[in-house]
């Protein structure tokens, strides 16, 4: 991995270092182009405690780059998704599907550093402390402004846009959707007197819903409500804490026995409409910052990272970021972005709330999951791949 820009262009430059620009540079480093990634801050290594859950389609990309870190993960193998008083539940089971896991659970930190490992390996060009200032884009190139210590341009004739920074996207792309869901997630870890087996829980309630997602020997706790509830919990000691989850989640965990450090933020849903603009690509959660009840968001941007190394190889590098290369990225994403983003929304909406309507037909979906294995398969894939899981 070289740390400096030797020429004032490059064929590829991937503004933001985050898991979905890394992985998009690496799966671009055996191509024979001359990539860059430009990174804001000073030190690529996250200190984050937070655990990210990774679907087995985002694993297979991941293998692909060979970025996956094998050693770490911990497995999701069963998924009891339950919607609070009322009868309507599933299980979903990789056992079901054929795979060794529904999806995996782990650090943040650990999973950028297996991808930028990978890209030591490489010829990317990473450039630290460069803040992106602006991006110009004409028709035979994008010019990259970088602001830091070090102010400078390069030309590239693909810029690729994943940094999730709110100003910079907006300055580039049309945001058709920008909105605060009425609802604040709370993350912690707990305890339970059950070992967790590799079973995760999804539980909708009015609220909002309620995720367990089993991480080595604990549970990553992710509950969702209002700012006035999550506030309230917030401020209650442990054992309150505990009492309060208890009487919300249920027994089907065993008893909650400890929860570490809670930590809240607010939920939005932001889309770019355009992907792409002459020379300039979005992707990631610049793309779309989406509510985490379904796990959807950084393995939607995965995919997109995947879409885009595969569609670059077929094509020279005068053509990138044409139009008819544009045309295709566009193409290639549109209904998987849809699907991810609306499903999302749909969950969200469909069941946080007690509508008399919407609860029976709720209630009839995870019926049906439950009775018709197909259509249970059928949704499952999509979690796991995306769109194109319906075809799978």
């Amino acid at each position: 991995m070289d740390e400096s820009v030797n020429s004032q262009h490059v064929d590829i430059a991937v503004i933001g270092a985050g898991p979905v620009g890394s992985a998009v540079a690496l799966g671009l480093s055996g191509l024979g182009l001359k990539v860059v990634l430009l990174e804001a801050r000073d030190n690529l290594h996250a200190d984050e405690k937070r655990t990210l859950a990774l679907s087995h389609g985002s694993r297979e990309i991941l293998e692909k780059i060979q970025a996956w870190p094998s050693h770490s993960p911990t497995y999701i193998k069963k998924i009891h998704v339950t919607d609070k008083g009322h009868f309507g539940q599933t299980l979903l089971t990789a056992q079901e599907m054929d795979l060794p896991a529904l999806g995996y659970v782990l650090k943040y930190n650990v999973l950028v550093d297996s991808i930028l490992s990978a890209l030591n390996k490489t010829s990317v060009k990473v450039e630290t402390g460069s803040p992106v200032m602006q991006v110009k884009v004409t028709e035979s190139h994008a010019e990259v402004v970088i602001g830091g210590t070090h102010p400078r341009s390069i030309t590239a004739s693909l810029a690729i846009l994943a940094d999730g920074g709110k100003q910079l996207t907006a300055s580039l792309f049309s945001i058709t959707h920008d909105s605060v869901y009425k609802q604040v997630a709370l993350v912690a870890q707990v305890t339970c007197s059950k070992p967790h087996d590799g079973l995760a829980y999804e539980r909708f309630t009015s609220e909002g819903p309620v995720a367990l997602l089993p991480f080595e020997d604990h549970y990553a706790l992710v509950w969702t409500g209002t700012q006035e509830k999550i506030t309230h919990l917030l401020s209650l000691s442990d054992s309150l804490f505990l009492t309060e989850l208890q009487q919300h989640f249920g027994y089907r965990a065993g008893q909650f026995l400890s929860v570490g450090t809670r930590n809240s933020y607010p939920l939005t849903l932001k889309v770019v409409g355009n992907l792409t603009q002459p020379h300039l690509i979005c992707i990631g959660n610049a793309a779309q910052t989406m509510h985490p009840v379904a796990g959807q968001g950084f393995n939607l941007g995965l995919r997109d990272a995947q879409t885009l190394f595969d569609l670059v190889k077929e094509f020279s590098v005068s053509g990138l970021g044409g139009q008819a290369f544009n045309e295709q990225y566009q193409r290639r994403r549109r209904l998987d972005r849809m699907f991810g983003i609306g499903l999302t929304h749909l969950l969200v909406t469909g069941f946080s709330n007690n509508y008399p309507i919407i609860n029976r037909l709720r209630n009839q979906v995870l019926f049906g999951m439950n009775l018709f294995p197909p259509l249970r398969r059928m949704l499952t894939n999509t979690m796991l791949y995306g769109v194109q899981g319906i075809l799978k």
